[in-house]
């Protein structure tokens, strides 16, 4: 697998139907270049954690949900930061990875649990992207979370399979015009941030390309390897040792 360049955006207003119940615009596609993954929790009165007891939070072991498959960025930032807050709470954290198209049920599953700090959710951009995607949520984006920190920014990278023969970015979109329709290229859930890079590439590149969603970044990547499909964006962490 090869990487080609890292994703940039720009701001615009192209629309594409990607997928039944979703329009896609430049809006929605801008934080890309720099995935930010963040830790959020169900909103509450403006609080404290307490507990019956009067104990110090927390009591009882905290769940973290994770909208992407074992192996993902997400995922993986999700055990060193579970792993740290256990050691300082002196409680198990629980890492629940719930993956599905743009994170929907991890989110779905957080927005319904009692916001009483024992659910946490880890979620990347495409968590701020589907409210302008989906024409109906199970949740409100804005209203049903509340952020408690930023804990990384993950660079994209473009990466191509081997097999494919490009060796740059322009290579690659002279290949997709001469044969429109006949690449594609991964992400790991439909509406990810992955999946829009994919979307913005095309639109600025003027190429028609398939998209195919897998469970998560790694089945995406392996899917490039065995040139399954062409090309894709995949987080920095899990293209370097490639």
């Amino acid at each position: 697998m090869k990487s080609l360049h890292p994703t940039a955006t720009h701001a615009g207003e192209v629309n594409h139907a990607a997928w039944p119940g979703m329009k896609i615009s430049r809006r929605a596609l801008r934080p890309i270049y720099c995935l930010p993954i963040a830790l959020v929790c169900g909103t509450a009165p403006a609080q404290a954690p307490s507990t019956v007891s009067g104990q110090a939070y927390p009591e009882k072991p905290v769940r973290m949900l994770i909208g992407f498959s074992a192996g993902s960025t997400t995922d993986v930032l999700a055990r060193i930061v579970g792993q740290k807050l256990a050691e300082a709470w002196g409680r198990q954290v629980v890492v629940d990875n719930r993956p599905s198209f743009g994170g929907v049920v991890a989110s779905t599953t957080m927005a319904t649990a009692p916001p009483d700090g024992y659910t946490l959710l880890m979620v990347s951009a495409g968590h701020a992207a589907t409210a302008a995607m989906f024409t109906k949520l199970p949740y409100d984006t804005l209203k049903d979370f509340a952020g408690v920190s930023r804990v990384a920014n993950v660079p994209s990278m473009l990466v191509v399979a081997p097999a494919l023969g490009v060796k740059s970015v322009k290579e690659l979109v002279a290949l997709a015009k001469a044969k429109p329709g006949q690449l594609s290229f991964s992400s790991p859930a439909v509406g990810s941030a992955n999946h829009l890079a994919g979307e913005l590439f095309k639109a600025l590149a003027g190429i028609q390309a398939v998209h195919i969603p897998y469970k998560g970044i790694p089945e995406a990547m392996t899917a490039v390897i065995s040139n399954s499909v062409q090309f894709n964006f995949s987080p920095v962490a899990n293209t370097l040792a490639l």
